[in-house]
């Protein structure tokens, strides 16, 4: 055999990781402020750490294609382009192509989508099956509300600066205090979910740290307060599903 199950194992997994990180990276503001200074007349050396960082990460994910089925190239691709056109820079607008952000109360849920799908979807296409476990969607489900409620705070700081920009967004249409309910909400949805699949101890202390950041979650945060504490509960979920298994072995 040219490769060993345990490469043929770990390919997709690193697949699956490098593509994550990818879409993290397309979805932070830094990216976007990227493609809205990429000039050739003049590219701070800032603005190049970026393209490199990038470049570099999709290098290393094209290195992986060779070893891949094709419904996990095509799925992460179908992922790959939402991304992309979610975070299209505003100028793209004179040339007639809407960014998927611009359309109104549609960007939370397309950030959900694309985070539930790459962790529970995306694996599943490794395997090759022709059908849809149920055990799949329930993750799936449960994934989409997690995200769904890290990421309505992030309209909740950017709330002052969506409506300079006349788009609406779920805090312009419910409020600031009911966002934050919403995304209360869609967090102990997924614990909910989640409890039936692992022992519930292990998400308490996810769900004490996001209700306690969504909560305090305002527009005069520092960026980092959403950046690095809210983004940083899904590797806190990484972590807690990880003992959690180590524990029932």
């Amino acid at each position: 055999m040219l490769f060993n199950n345990e490469f043929a194992g770990f390919v997709p997994s690193s697949f699956i990781f490098w593509s994550t990180l990818l879409i993290y990276q397309l979805s932070t503001r830094n990216s976007l402020r990227l493609l809205r200074r990429f000039t050739f007349e003049k590219i701070s050396a800032h603005t190049l750490r970026e393209i490199a960082v990038v470049s570099g990460v999709l290098i290393i994910l094209i290195s992986h294609l060779p070893f891949l089925n094709f419904p996990t190239v095509l799925g992460a691709g179908i992922l790959g382009l939402l991304s992309i056109m979610y975070n299209l820079p505003e100028r793209t607008l004179a040339a007639g192509i809407l960014p998927l952000r611009r359309i109104p109360l549609l960007k939370v849920f397309i950030i959900a989508f694309v985070w539930a799908a790459i962790s529970s979807l995306l694996p599943l296409t490794i395997t090759q099956k022709t059908y849809l476990p149920n055990h799949v969607l329930i993750i799936f489900a449960a994934h989409f509300l997690f995200i769904m409620g890290i990421t309505l705070p992030f309209d909740l700081r950017d709330f002052v600066n969506d409506q300079r920009q006349s788009l609406l967004t779920v805090p312009h249409v419910i409020g600031i205090f009911n966002t934050k309910v919403l995304a209360l909400l869609s967090v102990l949805g997924f614990v909910i979910i989640m409890s039936f699949q692992i022992n519930p101890i292990f998400l308490l202390p996810l769900i004490i740290i996001s209700a306690i950041l969504i909560t305090k979650a305002t527009s005069e945060r520092h960026e980092l307060y959403f950046t690095f504490w809210l983004d940083g509960t899904i590797l806190l979920y990484f972590l807690l599903i990880y003992l959690s298994f180590q524990f029932q072995a």
